[in-house]
């Protein structure tokens, strides 16, 4: 009776792992490593099917029947070992890209930690542009803004201040715009 039982679970066993194994094709793609994996596995059950029927019919195995059942096993532990050796590459996938997951991460967390941000109401003054810091002291625009982001400048002038501030100079490089717009 313990023999039937030991039998009759290990079946269930064998073909819920078949059937587990062949599952996990649609999640890794490793189709071949999968199958052989499941026809050992199946081997095995088929095995011990052998064994729960000679059991339940009360039939003591022959020395035939014994040397069957293990060429039976070995057939599914040589399976079962070149599904082994086939799955090896998903598990080196898989370390790779967890050390890859985690080196990004890493990255992901400087970029953040570098990041600066300008929020909140900044007191400029209506006529220069300078700018009030948290300290109380004036400073200009472009100084606030470089220390507090990545942001650089580059000065120039725009049409209208160089016509206000420098009307003579403007003249020259709006008539020299003029001429090469017609040539």
């Amino acid at each position: 009776m313990v023999l039937l039982l030991i039998a009759a679970t290990s079946l269930l066993l064998q073909i819920v792992s078949a059937y587990v194994a062949l599952r996990l094709i649609s999640v890794t793609r490793w189709k071949k490593a999968w199958l052989l994996l499941s026809a050992g596995i199946i081997t095995m059950a088929i095995r011990r099917a052998m064994t729960f029927i000679s059991v339940l019919k009360g039939v003591s195995m022959s020395h035939g029947q014994e040397t069957g059942f293990e060429v039976i096993g070995l057939l599914g532990s040589v399976l079962m070992l070149f599904g082994i050796i086939l799955i090896k590459p998903i598990f080196v996938t898989l370390t790779t890209a967890e050390k890859e997951q985690r080196e990004l991460a890493a990255k992901l967390q400087e970029a953040l930690s570098n990041i600066k941000v300008l929020s909140g109401l900044l007191p400029i003054c209506s006529h220069c542009k300078k700018i009030r810091d948290d300290k109380g002291y004036w400073g200009q625009l472009e100084v606030y803004i470089r220390d507090r982001s990545n942001a650089e400048f580059s000065h120039s002038i725009c049409p209208e201040c160089a016509q206000k501030h420098y009307p003579e100079f403007y003249a020259k490089t709006a008539a020299s715009r003029e001429t090469k717009n017609k040539g």
